[in-house]
């Protein structure tokens, strides 16, 4: 009997736990697209250049899904799993470490972690904190922030003191070059971490919108931040993976890592630099709906980098707008932006670049784009060192569930001549490095234009197509040896989106 007992009231313990779990609400979402896209010449160089051209076709998709597990109001932990696959790649990783099988025997393509956090908000109060690997983004309401946009690990916490005003403060680390790693005998342990704080102030009332913002940067002069490790350069090789490239491999003043700017091995010597270094940023949006329905949207950002050495050092600015007018069929507006450029070698006057991942968007395929995944970014990924003036006419219907939006943008550069005389022309990047142009800065004799026409129709609320055409110019000015060897580029992309 005692016996029979003991099995029923661990039965019921069973069957509590199970009920209390079952308490918790799973909330699924995502998305799933597909692209297929034509480039006449994706790289922009001229095609008798032999040995510097892409596909001119790419098939991809991307599979995103979030799941949410919800205790309560004040509780809940969300996944947020990614796979991006080229179809017809059998080589796990190529084109960059969240990439996975996508031909042959690709059902050994593999999900990666976007996301994974803890949301919960402190007892009586309106005090939220969100903890681990989370997105995190300088505020902006034009183009998008290129100073930090990524997916890193953290701690954010925000409030609401009145339906007007909030704030939010957090601390991240995107570098630390790990507690494990056993062949970290070099002494500088010490020195590997780099430690990112910050603060945002969103604003909004009927009269004006704005988020002033701030971030302070702690860093290791050994964290990765900088590219280096000794008198080589930290790179990202073909597979997407770390790789140590040679210092004496780039000529450049800088690299681009995976949209990254940083500085060149064979320029910065580490033994130099404070052992602790620093950045600092600051910046605000602004809107202003009393306008409507004309409107007004402008970011401005500044930044800098403090090494010890002043030839390292970093300091830039960025501002960016779009004014226009909303009509009955769509909205009209000038747009455009302008970012400090280098001066000479010893004097780096570009905004300095944290992660640009998020990508630097003008629209259509000639910078970054935060709608859908393609070949995009193919004259940079952050507007360094560049301005750009255009006309956009968006969300244009003639068609119930199909709009159009049409975006001309010219650009030049901001980087002195003097400052890349004797360095890598563009073309050179792209054959050593494998890259597109956007690894490469515009120098103040070299312009490009783009053309976009992007097409959307949403067959019903979950599913959409889309199809768009553009092109894209370049010509590099007299900085450049072979300065004539660039050209232009027609794409065409279709693509299927379902999200739910």
């Amino acid at each position: 009997m005692k016996k029979l007992i003991t099995l029923v009231v661990a039965g019921c313990m069973v069957l509590g736990s199970l009920g209390a779990a079952s308490a918790v609400d799973v909330k699924v979402s995502g998305q799933w697209w597909f692209h297929y896209g034509y480039y006449s010449n994706a790289l922009l160089v001229d095609k008798s250049d032999s040995g510097k051209h892409a596909d001119r076709t790419r098939a991809r998709q991307r599979v995103r899904t979030q799941i949410e597990f919800i205790a309560d109001e004040n509780l809940s932990a969300m996944l947020n799993l990614e796979t991006n696959m080229h179809w017809g790649d059998t080589d796990k990783g190529s084109g960059g470490p969240n990439n996975t099988y996508g031909g042959l025997d690709a059902d050994n393509a593999t999900f990666f972690i976007k996301r994974a956090h803890l949301d919960w908000t402190l007892p009586n109060t309106q005090v939220k904190t969100r903890m681990g690997i989370q997105g995190i983004a300088m505020p902006s309401v034009v183009f998008g922030n290129p100073v930090m946009n990524a997916d890193v690990a953290g701690v954010s916490v925000s409030t609401q003191f009145t339906p007007e005003l909030g704030l939010t403060f957090y601390w991240a680390r995107p570098y630390d070059r790990t507690y494990y790693d056993d062949a970290q005998n070099d002494g500088n342990n010490d020195l590997d971490d780099m430690d990112l704080f910050g603060i945002m102030l969103p604003i909004k009332t009927d009269v004006i919108r704005a988020t002033p913002w701030a971030m302070f940067a702690l860093i290791g002069k050994d964290s990765g931040f900088y590219g280096t490790q000794g008198d080589d350069t930290v790179g990202i090789n073909a597979a997407g993976n770390i790789a140590i490239i040679p210092g004496n491999y780039a000529a450049n003043a800088y690299n681009y890592n995976r949209g990254q700017r940083r500085w060149n091995g064979n320029r910065l010597d580490t033994s130099r630099m404070d052992s602790q270094t620093y950045g600092w940023w600051a910046g605000t949006t602004l809107e202003l709906p009393i306008l409507d329905p004309f409107f007004v949207k402008i970011d401005g950002m500044v930044g800098g980098v403090e090494t010890g050495v002043s030839e390292y050092d970093m300091f830039g600015w960025m501002v960016a707008a779009d004014i226009g007018y909303k009509f009955s069929w769509g909205a009209l507006s000038l747009q455009g932006f302008y970012s400090s450029g280098d001066k000479d070698d010893d004097d780096l006057g570009q905004l300095p670049i944290i992660s640009a991942d998020g990508e630097f968007a003008t629209g259509g395929y000639g910078f970054g784009s935060h709608d859908w995944r393609r070949f995009d970014s193919m004259l940079s990924n952050t507007g360094q060192g560049m301005w750009g003036i255009g006309l956009k006419v968006a969300d244009v219907s003639f068609v119930d569930n199909l709009k159009h939006t049409l975006i001309a943008m010219y650009y030049g550069g901001t980087n002195k001549g003097d400052s890349w005389t004797n360095k890598r022309r563009p073309g050179d990047g792209i054959q050593k490095t494998g890259d597109r142009f956007s690894g490469n800065t515009l120098m103040t004799s070299d312009r490009a234009y783009e053309v976009n026409l992007l097409s959307e129709y949403k067959v019903n609320e979950n599913l959409a197509l889309k199809l768009d055409f553009a092109y894209i110019w370049l010509d590099l000015g007299d900085s450049w040896k072979d300065s004539g060897d660039t050209t232009g580029s027609f794409v065409t992309g279709i693509g299927v989106r379902y999200q739910f």
